[in-house]
C-alpha cells in the first residue's frame, strides 16, 4: 500500500524536505508523481 511505504520513508528519513523527495519513495515512480505533484506541500 503506498500509504504504509510513504509512513515507512518517513520513518526512516524524518520528513520531507521537498515535494520531489516523494520521487524516492517504493511505488511513486514518474507517473504516480506527476499525479501527486500538485496535490501536496513540503
Amino acid at each position: 500500500m503506498l500509504a504504509q511505504h510513504i509512513v515507512d520513508y518517513r520513518t526512516r528519513h524524518g520528513g520531507f524536505r521537498s515535494v520531489d523527495e516523494l520521487r524516492e519513495v517504493n511505488g511513486i515512480g514518474d507517473r504516480r508523481f506527476a499525479d501527486l505533484r500538485d496535490l501536496v506541500r513540503p
